[in-house]
């Protein structure tokens, strides 16, 4: 049994870096719900596992993809949602809430900001929009 953390110690398998994730009173929320529902109370296991199998190793991502979509559907959202959209998406509502784009850079991960640009949709021509638009 264990307790859940305030960070999550992450090794990004794409970068190959380490990062600390912070997980916020909704989320240890929502692992404790997980962690009762599911009679899992071991933290030094994948979170989801196969279910075929039922050993210690990770979903695949078509699975974990099925689990978004399944998820989605039982609450009413419908389209087609991955975990590349709930990322875009925690991006696009960070931009909205006037978080700045260094910080959204450093969250999401991204090695430049033009890549978080591309990834938020903030296009040539809205930057020049603002600028136009901008008066001392």
């Amino acid at each position: 049994a264990g307790e859940i953390k305030e960070y999550l110690d992450l090794n990004e398998k794409k970068t190959k870096k380490q990062r600390l994730i912070y997980i916020n009173s909704e989320v240890r929320n929502a692992l404790e719900y997980y962690f009762d529902k599911t009679g899992i109370y071991h933290l030094d296991r994948y979170l989801f596992i196969s279910d075929k199998t039922k050993i210690n190793k990770p979903i695949s991502r078509i699975r974990a993809w099925q689990l978004i979509q399944i998820w989605c559907r039982e609450v009413g959202i419908k389209g087609r949602i991955g975990t590349h959209t709930i990322r875009k998406t925690a991006g696009y509502q960070m931009r909205i809430a006037g978080v700045a784009i260094e910080l959204i850079q450093e969250v999401l991960g991204h090695q430049s900001i033009s890549m978080t640009k591309r990834y938020l949709g903030i296009t040539d021509d809205e930057v020049t929009k603002v600028l136009k638009n901008f008066n001392l």
